[in-house]
């Protein structure tokens, strides 16, 4: 694999000074040295005349340099702002990008891996996404809010989590289904839908913008939760109809999606993944991350049964576990 990202150059720039037939060049681009230095008092107006051509074309070769390297510059960007993906533990998820660090639901971290992570980026800020805080509370760990002390943090928290846990000295954003959330760090945004389960219906899920428009979805408790012994079958088919407006809606306005996180449960029936099936029939997904996993792996990560072709689904087994994109 050619890796852009290490291919470095010095700044680049041009100097001139044209004053009584003197001419001076100078650039540090690709280690070319032109310099001239001509004397009107020495030197005929006719050698004058053509050095200026010279130099004239010296500077349109040098500028078109800057414009290639400057594009190359750009691609490099590009191909950086997806780094990597860390599975944290149930629902949670860090996505470290090139000037922000994503992290999704944070429960625990057993293997201390968003500690590595905010160590080896100690200038990046970070964005915390809480979906919601009810019942089970498997998603929201009162302690995230003592996370990344030396860092810039904002946190997007659904409205389901109560004011009582949120200390008032940290910027933090409530939001509840239709919200949109711009300038955070990094130049992301994100917009908040909403999810149908009848025990969770303040939670909510993300769709996350990146700076280089890149879409981001951790799905939250969107799903079609169908537990045994908690749903009737009427309360199950609304529970449908419900899920699949939000995901219409969620497709109609990123058709796309470079990165989806959802529960692939097996815990909710015997066709759990049936959740994932129509997200991904529905929207164009990249990279799939299933989600809320804990243990049923070989079930969950059959991907081929839930995901069409095109897809590619990421077994993340152990916390800690990680991936370039």
């Amino acid at each position: 694999m050619f890796y852009l990202a290490k291919l470095k150059f010095s700044c680049q720039y041009i100097k001139y000074f044209e004053a009584n037939y003197h001419i001076i060049a100078y650039t540090q681009l690709d280690k070319i040295d032109y310099q001239r230095y001509y004397s009107g008092d020495n030197v005929r107006r006719e050698s004058v005349t053509e050095h200026k051509r010279m130099y004239k074309c010296f500077k349109y070769e040098v500028s078109t340099k800057c414009f290639v390297l400057t594009k190359i510059k750009e691609v490099i960007k590009k191909t950086q702002i997806m780094e990597r993906i860390t599975y944290l533990s149930h629902c949670g998820y860090a996505v470290t990008l090139d000037d922000v660090i994503l992290v999704f639901d944070y429960l625990h971290d057993p293997s201390h891996s968003l500690k590595h992570i905010l160590e080896r980026n100690p200038d990046k800020p970070v964005v915390f996404f809480i979906s919601h805080m009810l019942v089970n509370n498997n998603h929201f760990n009162p302690g995230t809010f003592e996370i990344a002390q030396n860092h810039r943090k904002v946190y997007v928290v659904s409205n389901s989590v109560p004011a009582m846990y949120i200390p008032s000295t940290l910027e933090v954003q409530g939001v509840s289904h239709g919200d949109v959330v711009e300038d955070l760090p990094g130049h992301v945004s994100v917009k908040v839908y909403g999810t149908p389960d009848k025990n969770h219906n303040k939670g909510v899920c993300f769709m996350v913008t990146t700076s280089d428009g890149k879409k981001i979805f951790h799905g939250g408790h969107l799903n079609e939760w169908d537990l045994p012994d908690e749903t009737s079958k009427n309360e199950a088919r609304n529970d449908d109809e419900k899920f699949r407006v939000i995901v219409d809606r969620i497709a109609q306005e990123n058709p796309v999606v470079d990165v989806a996180m959802f529960a692939v449960d097996p815990r909710i029936s015997l066709d759990f993944a049936r959740g994932a099936r129509i997200l991904a029939e529905k929207i164009k997904i990249k990279d799939f991350f299933p989600m809320a996993v804990d243990g049923d792996f070989k079930e969950a990560f059959d991907f081929s049964s839930y995901l069409p072709a095109g897809t590619n689904g990421h077994a993340m087994r152990a916390p800690g576990e990680s991936i370039e994109l």
